[in-house]
């Protein structure tokens, strides 16, 4: 009996670990950054794409559905499959390889390939020998290295090379020596060269071999292509019809055609033996990074730069695949006065929840289908009555955040950049586009100023420009080297403030409006005083990077800063001394805010999501996902797992073990919360 007992406690023990396995909560949608490389599986079936938004996703060809996100530490720059499926190389922005096992998608290795000594770490290109046992990384600065693929150890370093390819039966390495003008062949097995052909050309940025090693496809400056005999050394024939440089080209893999793509987006489909050109694919005009035909060749991909990637049917020559970023960003956030709503520009769109359910409210769009434009600010009013949206279109719009209706359409000018509202909720402040800012009266809708008053300083009013605290005074810059004081009640410039050819980014007045702030593109934050307009105090402030926006609390002088690197940072004007965010976005914050406590901090970020922040630790409270196909789809993360959202959301929701395996959210999931959003700002 005692026996049976410690058993059963073993086997329950045992279970216990097993269900306490560390997971991670993963968010799987389309890419939200730009696409940069592509490879086809091995049986042609699906295709794994790779982005800087640190995934590679894999994608059923037919149904165009994505069947499995692989996630990376770094921008994904290279992939590419084993001949026999099992292996998937991820190369990434920061010199590493990461090794998948394919099929079960399990993480096997990841090493560093380039370290940070090297000149350019970021990986372009990776491929497997056909027997699987090598692999060759290509660095940005065309740093070729051979790598042992069972045990990951160094083979040969081939330093500098503008061109390099395996044959297809895996038994050559054909690698361009532009000083010398030639290509060395390299036996694969005993990592030495065996021969060598002369071409008419060094510059050669693109080569490719026949099935069966007998020719060679070479390309690049020439805007031409050359066919070359591997063991004659005679060039058999010279493609034309490009107009700019060549960057990738293929074979075939019966070897009857080919591929070449050049720096203009054109894909051209050749006869190799007659040298016919079959017919042209046309992608945006940007170059044509990788291309590559499926196993049975029903299908064939083109990677354009930084862009996209299209799938072509061979048999019909029309489109069967376009996998495009979803790149829709926060571009604008809002808390109301009295903390009841969260509010999120995407998409052209503004949503809402009430943070006093934590329930989502639905979707303000106040335009038809195909006339959105980027929705860049978004103000209550200080009554909490409703709410102001400005989009770079001319259009400002009123709504009732009681009834969500739209109340009035405003038209701006020069389009809304950004817009404030006097404190007593009587005046609206909208800094255009056109390089002018725009006095409006809320009650009787009118406009305040004049259009001869505004065309007399439009060379240097403010795309950027805020009221002070009283209302009595607007400040104004457009991001040039000087910044305007105006006065509300006689709608004259009072000063002009200077900042020694340096470019203003941000601007605020201090909380109670005595003194003025502005931070420049060189870092520097100086301090005027509204009266006297001397300058007070000069900061040198060595962030070395872009700020994105601006807002100071009202109770200290706390400057929140949102950067193109992801964090937000929290400057201490007083004592001059910043505090950045822990966690951080993976792309550049658009839009950040206070809540009306001023104990936490919403950013929205071009990666598509929001988060907010704990102003006190500095730490993530929770990520905000809204950038969904369906308009209602909304998604609450937080770092420890918890999770809400509704079920067109929560479908995208996937469980990623410590191997990097994932599997779907369970229905009635401990973790799922609802009304997180209420719980994590009423903390």
């Amino acid at each position: 009996m005692k026996l049976l007992i410690g058993i059963l406690s073993t086997l329950l023990l045992s279970a216990c670990i097993s269900l306490a396995q560390p997971y991670k909560l993963m968010v799987q949608t389309s890419h939200t950054d730009d696409v940069t490389t592509a490879a086809f599986s091995a049986d042609g079936r699906q295709v794994i794409t790779g982005s800087h938004d640190n995934t590679a996703k894999l994608w059923q060809i037919k149904s165009n559905k994505l069947l499995y996100t692989f996630v990376h530490d770094a921008w994904v720059r290279a992939l590419t499959f084993s001949l026999d499926g099992s292996k998937m190389l991820a190369g990434l922005a920061h010199g590493d390889v990461v090794v998948w096992d394919a099929k079960a998608r399990k993480l096997i290795h990841q090493f560093t390939a380039y370290s940070k000594y090297e000149t350019v770490r970021r990986i372009e290109r990776v491929m497997f020998s056909s027997d699987g046992t090598k692999f060759i990384t290509v660095s940005y600065s065309d740093h070729v290295k051979l790598w042992d693929a069972n045990n990951y150890q160094l083979l040969h370093d081939f330093k500098r090379v503008p061109a390099v390819n395996f044959s297809p039966d895996g038994r050559f390495i054909f690698v361009f020596n532009a000083d010398k003008q030639k290509v060395v062949v390299w036996d694969a097995k005993t990592v030495r060269p065996i021969d060598e052909v002369m071409v008419t050309s060094k510059a050669n940025y693109a080569l490719a071999a026949s099935p069966d090693g007998s020719q060679l496809l070479i390309g690049g400056g020439k805007k031409v292509v050359e066919l070359w005999d591997v063991k004659t050394k005679k060039l058999i024939k010279v493609f034309k019809g490009h107009a700019d440089w060549l960057k990738s080209m293929t074979f075939s893999p019966d070897g009857r055609q080919m591929l070449t793509g050049d720096g203009n987006g054109f894909v051209k489909l050749w006869n190799v033996k007659n040298g016919a050109l079959i017919h042209t694919f046309k992608m945006p005009p940007k170059n044509i990074t990788k291309l590559a035909y499926s196993p049975q060749s029903k299908h064939i991909l083109a990677v354009c730069e930084e862009r996209h990637v299209s799938i072509w049917d061979l048999r019909t020559k029309k489109q069967a695949q376009k996998i495009i970023p979803n790149k829709s960003p926060v571009t604008a956030v809002a808390f109301s006065p009295n903390s009841h709503k969260t509010l999120l520009g995407i998409n052209g769109l503004v949503k809402l929840w009430n943070t006093q359910t934590g329930k989502f409210e639905g979707v303000l769009n106040g335009y038809k289908p195909g006339d959105r434009t980027v929705l860049k600010c978004i103000t209550v009013l200080p009554d909490n009555s409703g709410l102001l949206t400005g989009h770079r279109g001319r259009r400002v719009q009123l709504w009732s955040l009681k009834t969500s209706q739209l109340m009035h359409t405003f038209i701006s000018k020069g389009g809304a950049q950004s817009i404030k509202v006097s404190p007593d909720g009587s005046k609206m402040l909208v800094g255009t586009w056109s390089s002018a800012f725009e006095l409006w009266d809320l009650k009787t809708k009118q406009s305040i100023f004049k259009d001869s008053w505004e065309t007399k300083y439009t060379a240097w009013n403010g795309t950027e420009a805020i009221f002070s605290p009283d209302g009595s005074k607007i400040l104004a810059h457009a991001f040039r080297d000087r910044l305007g004081l105006w006065s509300v009640k006689y709608q004259l410039p009072l000063h002009t403030f200077y900042f020694s050819k340096n470019r203003v980014e941000i601007a605020d007045f201090s909380s109670d409006g005595s003194k003025v702030f502005a931070l420049s593109l060189n870092d520097t934050l100086k301090k005027w005083d509204t009266k006297t307009f001397k300058l007070v105090k000069k900061w040198g402030y060595k962030q070395e990077i872009f700020h994105t926006g601006s807002v100071l609390t009202a109770k200290e002088d706390r400057q929140l800063i949102g950067t193109n690197v992801g964090k937000a940072i929290m400057w201490d004007i007083a004592q001059n001394r910043r505090k950045e965010s822990i966690d951080r976005h993976t792309d550049g914050i658009c839009a950040i805010t206070f809540s009306p406590k001023e104990d936490k901090v919403l950013t929205g970020s071009q990666d598509g999501s929001a988060k907010i922040w704990d102003v006190k630790t500095r730490k993530l409270l929770c990520t905000i996902h809204a950038n969904f196909e369906d308009e209602n789809a909304w998604l609450i993360v937080t770092p420890d797992g918890k999770y809400d959202g509704n079920k067109a959301g929560i479908q995208y929701l996937h469980l990623v073990d410590s191997k990097q395996q994932a599997r779907p959210i369970q229905k009635n999931d401990s973790k799922h919360t609802k009304g997180l959003l209420k719980k994590i700002l009423n903390k």
